[in-house]
């Protein structure tokens, strides 16, 4: 999942706000979850002044065991 950051020449510019970790197999179904990279997205801040309840910890980078 990315955030657009901007333009350059055509081009958008994006940043990875959580990449999908693979964990296995269960049958033909990949497992894994999503986790922060711990970017916070520009909006975010603009969101909380205005009110809104979003804790940082959603965006924080989550390291797996052994990774």
């Amino acid at each position: 999942i990315a955030e657009m950051t901007g333009m350059e020449g055509g081009t958008s510019l994006l940043q990875d706000l959580f990449l999908y970790q693979r964990q296995g197999r269960q049958g033909k179904q990949l497992m894994g979850s999503f986790t922060g990279t711990g970017i916070v997205p520009q909006f975010v801040e603009e969101l909380r002044r205005r009110g809104a309840d979003i804790s940082l910890d959603w965006f924080r980078k989550k390291v797996r065991d052994g990774v």
